[in-house]
């Protein structure tokens, strides 16, 4: 398998560079299988963790009662889905993804 020296990502699947034109999910035009951007595990965890909790604390400064939060955090947890997605949006423009991975099927079919 050969090194390229590129500044485009390549393809897990199929390693043709892939130009990705400002997009996070797109179809591969080598091998056709649909592409998103990578994230590990432990973003994952943070960014529910972060999220959660920053719509929990914001809940409680505003004067709900501790046994009422659980019931209106998804009220609160909105705004600061939207405010992660927007600064997030903002430092993928500044640094594009470098490592994709094949989108999971939201279909399990058993190979049938």
């Amino acid at each position: 398998m050969p090194l390229y020296d590129s500044h485009y990502p390549l393809c897990p699947i199929c390693n043709i560079e892939l130009n990705l034109e400002g997009r996070l999910r797109f179809d591969c035009p080598g091998c056709g299988n649909t592409l998103v951007f990578a994230r590990s595990q432990i973003y994952r965890v943070f960014r529910v963790v972060g999220i959660v909790g920053t719509a929990a604390i914001w809940a409680w400064r505003r004067g709900w009662e501790p046994s009422f939060i659980i019931f209106v955090v998804s009220f609160y947890v909105w705004p600061v889905l939207l405010l992660w997605a927007s600064i997030e949006g903002q430092i993928r423009r500044l640094f594009p993804p470098k490592r994709f991975e094949a989108q999971r099927k939201c279909l399990q079919t058993l190979g049938i």
